[in-house]
């Protein structure tokens, strides 16, 4: 299989949202597709792009692991989150703050917002596909929100400390 275009950008971003780094990002999606173009000629790939993208992160994950940059956490108790999910899916982000915070935000975190805010999914879908909790996920998309509100006073209050 042969990727157009509009795959290999969307690719691409998905491995730019894991770096935050553009040279990483060429880097790790090259990596992936060779990897793939080498698994296709021994059999058959049903999900090519799904294929590219988990063999990015997981090689990702590994790189970072061997740097010891992250840090992993696990939420089990979805009971201290009640309610987050509908609050959640009707933030809408300024794009100016995404831009400043964007820079600011972990490789974890990047993936989770560019999976739920870009490719649409939900809390279950992107807990199945990252392969942690549900509850982890809101985790994250709530402490990003709450990053996101802090960030909207100090910008508000002219730069002073709230």
């Amino acid at each position: 299989m042969n990727f157009d275009s509009s795959e290999l950008n969307h690719l691409y971003r998905y491995c730019l949202a894991l770096c935050g780094d553009s040279d990483n990002a060429y880097d790790l999606l090259q990596d992936a597709i060779e990897k793939y173009l080498k698994q296709a000629g021994k059999m058959l790939i049903e999900q090519p792009q799904g294929y590219v993208k988990r063999t990015a992160r997981n090689q990702f994950y590994d790189q970072e692991r061997r740097k010891k940059v992250v840090q992993f956490d696990v939420h089990e108790d979805q009971s201290e989150l009640p309610g987050l999910e509908k609050e959640l899916e009707h933030v809408v982000v300024d794009e100016l703050l995404l831009k400043q915070i964007w820079k600011t935000l972990s490789s974890k975190e990047r993936e989770v917002l560019f999976l739920w805010a870009v490719e649409g999914l939900t809390t279950a879908e992107i807990a199945t596909q990252l392969d942690v909790p549900q509850a982890t996920v809101l985790s994250r998309l709530h402490r990003l929100r709450a990053r996101t509100i802090t960030n909207e006073l100090f910008a508000s209050s002219g730069g002073e400390h709230v």
